[in-house]
């Protein structure tokens, strides 16, 4: 029955998706006015807003497939049967020193999408702007006109949220759906959880999205189904665009063709074994993510210059910053466990989905709470003096998950969310099918080590609160450390070094700042500094990493890259 159930799920699912048809095109035309590298989170936006004037024409390229492909992309509860999968870049991180100890040779596999709609195709649909601090700290180090007053109008301009209980500052006319928990006592998990944050004195809301909240997340779904940014931003345009918004995938871009004057002209793909040409009239903009923008400015000559020497690559463009500054957040795991347990039934949640498209397949039960731990101490990106801003160091997310014997367990993520680490993206082999190499260099700072020490301990101190004692509260001890003291500073390294999760929140390798700052790669207007008509939109042009998930903010990042693209070529 359970399998039945899911096999309409999917059907449901796919057959929902399908109503206008695939969009994409089996050869694309030798020039276009615009050519958008990745239809991807960021990518699809930028090709959406371009194509909307009349008489332009746009080209997005993706490696990846067509997403009607895989239609349990759109059921929330497969979206762990999807890594390891032909949507997965399938990227491995480098070996890492302090943690990832439970992988063979402490190197991990890192999760990105590869296929229409990007990692947005196989997230956890959660949406987070962050705190407005994040990006006030972005202007203040250079992004001129990156402050969260002026990125505000662009998520707005994105959201549509649907349902009860939306913050009002929140957009309601935009083509991304976001769905809320309409009553955030709704389930006896979120009941349970409120008791414990009103010991905290912490407010319990529908969405958390300020320092010092609890609550759930808002979640990018359409009446139970995912909503990545290729049903967003692409089919819901079609087929109306279909002459001037030609989508091509299975195409891997491997170059940017760029003229003795510094001006990008066109980009050079793969397809089936074969090598073709795109010419942009006027602009081409990067959105191949925060490993895959890097990576193909590498290959193409933009980039540290005794780095492209090592690879006999003629260099275009010195920039020291390109592949560095990478970033990402981190997590530990918490269990809690209880005596007692809730009688949520699986039989009857994939019936509430396939009847209602509600129920935890389609939406779970993560609560988000960002703790703010007093002030943190940013370093300046562009000089030596460091500026104290106000941050939630550390953001918490915390489930239940059943347990063999009937009872559930708390499960709590401490999620280091500034971090001080930096990593470094750089070519393996001038093959442009290799995997760059990735070495986020987790904990490479010993403060985040001891922040981080400090948030898992606080996270153990919730066991202590009346609601937890009623129901037999207690940590469970992480298995790999069962040799070292509880509670001792071993015990906590032995946990971070073989438990710390990277979350695939990558970001940063290709930043934006002023053209004093020897290691930006993009100003403010995201334009590569070097080369005239080239442009990046995704992750890698963030500052620094933002406070919670970063979809939301590529979803920003590809609204304002358009804007800036379309007054351009208006004037």
């Amino acid at each position: 029955m359970k399998l039945i159930l899911a096999s309409a799920a999917v059907l449901f699912a796919i057959l929902s998706r399908m109503r206008n048809g695939d969009i994409v095109i089996e050869e694309a035309d030798s020039e276009y006015d615009f050519i958008v590298v990745g239809g991807g989170t960021t990518g699809c936006v930028i090709a959406n807003r371009l194509s909307e004037d009349d008489g332009v024409r746009v080209l997005l390229l993706e490696a990846g497939d067509s997403d009607l492909k895989y239609p349990q992309i759109f059921v929330p509860s497969q979206r762990d049967s999807m890594q390891k999968t032909p949507v997965d870049w399938n990227y491995t991180i480098e070996s890492q020193t302090h943690s990832q100890a439970s992988f063979p040779n402490q190197a991990a596999p890192y999760l990105r999408g590869k296929v229409l709609g990007g990692t947005s195709s196989l997230n956890y649909m959660n949406y987070v702007r962050g705190s407005p601090y994040d990006y006030d700290s972005w202007e203040k180090n250079g992004a001129e006109n990156w402050s969260y007053a002026d990125v505000l109008k662009y998520f707005q301009r994105a959201e549509k949220v649907i349902g009860r209980g939306g913050p009002e500052s929140f957009g309601r006319d935009g083509f991304l759906t976001l769905s809320t928990r309409e009553n955030i006592i709704e389930t006896q998990f979120a009941s349970f959880m409120a008791k414990i944050f009103k010991e905290l004195e912490v407010p319990f809301v529908t969405h958390a999205d300020d320092i010092e909240t609890a609550g759930f997340t808002m979640k990018t779904m359409d009446r139970g189904l995912r909503e990545s940014s290729a049903a967003a931003y692409l089919r819901s345009v079609f087929p109306g665009r279909k002459n001037r918004l030609h989508v091509l995938t299975r195409a891997t871009v491997t170059k940017i063709l760029i003229n003795s004057k510094g001006k990008a002209y066109g980009v050079q793909y793969r397809r089936n074994g074969k090598e073709y040409i795109a010419r942009a009239k006027r602009e081409i903009v990067i959105s191949a993510g925060v490993f895959g923008t890097p990576h193909l400015l590498l290959l193409s000559g933009i980039g540290p210059k005794e780095h492209l020497n090592k690879f006999n690559i003629p260099v275009v463009s010195d920039l020291p910053g390109v592949g560095s500054n990478l970033q990402d957040h981190v997590f530990v795991f918490t269990t809690l466990t209880t005596n007692t347990s809730f009688s949520d039934d699986d039989i009857s949640q994939e019936t509430d989905y396939i009847v209602n498209a509600k129920g935890d397949i389609a939406y779970d039960n993560w609560i988000i709470w960002a703790r703010n731990n007093g002030v943190y101490d940013m370093p300046a990106i562009d000089s030596d003096v460091s500026r104290q801003e106000l941050y939630p160091r550390i953001v918490e997310f915390g489930s239940w998950v059943a347990r063999p014997d009937n009872t559930v367990a708390l499960t709590i993520m401490s999620i280091l969310s500034h971090g001080k680490s930096r990593g470094k993206l750089e070519l393996k082999s001038g093959d442009p099918m290799a995997h760059p190499s990735i070495d986020p260099k987790y904990y490479s700072n010993e403060e985040d080590m001891k922040l981080h020490i400090e948030g898992i301990k606080a996270t153990e101190r919730i066991k202590d609160t009346d609601a937890m004692r009623r129901v037999g509260g207690d940590v469970q001890r992480h298995e790999a450390c069962v040799e070292e003291e509880p509670g001792s500073e071993k015990y906590y390294l032995c946990v971070i070094r073989h438990s710390a999760t990277l979350m695939s929140h990558a970001c940063c390798t290709a930043r934006m700042g002023r053209s004093s700052d020897r290691f930006a790669v993009v100003d403010p207007k995201l334009r590569v500094y070097g080369v005239e008509n080239l442009r990046v939109a995704d992750t890698s042009i963030m500052p620094h990493m933002t406070t919670g998930n970063t979809q939301a903010p590529c979803y920003m990042i590809g609204e304002k890259a358009a804007d800036e693209i379309r007054k351009k070529w208006r004037n």
